[in-house]
């Protein structure tokens, strides 16, 4: 794979997922945002690395918790691929995406229901003039199953898979896809990417 693009699809494929609310009433909470609530990743060859919640922002009138990675992609492009915003309404979680001229815009994240799907875009600057357009798919394939990772039982998680095609002017797309483990009251457990990006949930603490 490309480095270059490494941060980007790690920052996309981060970004966006789903669960499932069959049960009336039931209000999920597959991505806890409290502040100081932080989660330890074993990546491979890429290393370990911790993502924080250290606290929250206003963005276009709504509060966003605003989660951090140390140590920073080595590729991140002006820190902002390490830096990431999410809202709770409900078991629903959104995120803010850069789009044209890195202008913010709100896509679903977590949408809790079987088979949810959906596609966005995204329009990412590399240096002044060079940019890329990512098409993001995404959608909802299992819930309500038991997942061992790290030798941790999850009891409740649900899957989401999702497919990333960058387009690049003048060169061939670049496709990435994986499934995506999110565990009930912990967050994204388990990231299998085909090819070569894995990550696994080694410890955390929620506050």
């Amino acid at each position: 794979m490309n480095t270059r693009f490494f941060p980007i699809i790690c920052s996309l494929l981060f970004l966006a997922s789903c669960k499932s609310a069959t049960e009336p009433g039931v209000v999920y909470n597959y991505f806890p945002l409290s502040v100081g609530s932080h989660w330890h990743y074993s990546a491979g060859s890429s290393g370990a690395f911790t993502r924080t919640c250290v606290g929250d922002t206003t963005v276009n009138g709504k509060i966003y918790a605003v989660i951090v990675q140390t140590p920073a992609y080595q590729f991140a492009q002006r820190n902002k691929d390490s830096v990431w915003y999410y809202r709770k309404d409900g078991s629903t979680i959104y995120t803010l995406l850069p789009d044209t001229m890195n202008v913010l815009h709100e896509c679903k994240y977590i949408e809790p229901t079987l088979g949810a799907s959906g596609t966005y875009y995204t329009l990412t600057f590399l240096g002044a003039t060079e940019k890329l357009t990512t098409k993001v798919t995404y959608n909802v394939t299992k819930q309500n199953f038991r997942d061992t990772t790290d030798g941790k039982v999850y009891s409740n998680t649900m899957i989401e898979h999702i497919r990333s095609e960058i387009f690049h002017p003048g060169s061939t797309s670049v496709v990435t896809e994986g499934d995506y483990y999110f565990a009930e009251g912990v967050g994204l457990e388990d990231q299998v990417v085909y090819g070569d990006l894995t990550m696994e949930l080694t410890g955390y603490e929620i506050k």
